[in-house]
Order: structure tokens, then C-alpha cells, then sequence
């Protein structure tokens, strides 16, 4: 989910555990409050965006939420710290979000990457 009140990119325990993140292996817990309080691990993460023949890199401080019953299904939040590198746009019109790259940590040709390689 985009999220562009979000200062900080989330992600939650259904996406976590789809790519396989162990939980027992994180070190830097965080209370966060918002709307609520949730608990959240703070680490490094590098993120990849496939756009057309290119993949561009993000290396930010990712929240991953630590598993509760409340936040099991919640969907993760793609949060400023990723948006504050694009130029975005909303139509309510077409309902699309279009976002436009203005700053990047690294951009690869996508024939020396593959992101499904892990």
C-alpha cells in the first residue's frame, strides 16, 4: 500500500514471511506510534523496483513489524522515504498513481539483474 503520510516504509509479517525474513536474526526493536502503537524492528534494507529494462536500487532503514494477532494480515506500507525519491502523481479520474524516478542509489540494467535470483 502507498502510503504518503508514512515517513518510513513497513513492512508487515504476511510480506515478511512470503520472502522469508528471519525474525529471530533482528536486533534493533522500535515502538512507533501513530494512529496506534505497534512494535517494529528497524533495519537496513535495500529495495528493487523493475522499470522496463532497468531495475533501480534503494538502500533505506525499513520497519518490519514484529508478528501480532492485530497485524498479521496488514498490508506493508511503501512510506516517503521511497516516495521522497520519485515525482508522483494521482488522477482520481483514471484512478491511477504515476510515479516518475528523480533520484535513485543505483540503477541496473535488468540483464545484470534479476531480482527473482535472490
Amino acid at each position: 500500500m502507498c502510503d504518503t503520510g508514512a515517513d518510513i516504509t513497513c513492512l508487515h509479517p504476511a510480506d515478511a514471511d512470503s520472502i522469508g525474513i528471519p525474525f529471530q536474526a533482528l536486533r534493533n526493536p522500535q515502538s512507533i506510534t501513530g494512529i496506534g502503537k505497534a512494535e517494529y524492528y528497524r533495519e537496513p534494507a535495500t529495495l528493487f523496483f523493475v522499470d522496463g529494462d532497468v531495475t533501480h536500487l534503494y538502500h533505506i532503514e525499513m520497519n518490519i513489524a514484529i508478528p501480532t494477532n492485530d497485524n498479521r494480515n496488514l498490508p506493508s506500507i511503501l512510506g516517503r522515504d521511497i516516495f521522497d525519491f520519485w515525482s508522483t502523481s494521482y488522477d482520481p479520474f483514471s484512478s491511477k498513481l504515476v510515479s516518475e524516478v528523480r533520484f535513485v542509489h543505483a540503477t541496473l540494467p535488468n540483464r545484470f539483474f534479476s531480482p527473482s535470483s535472490g
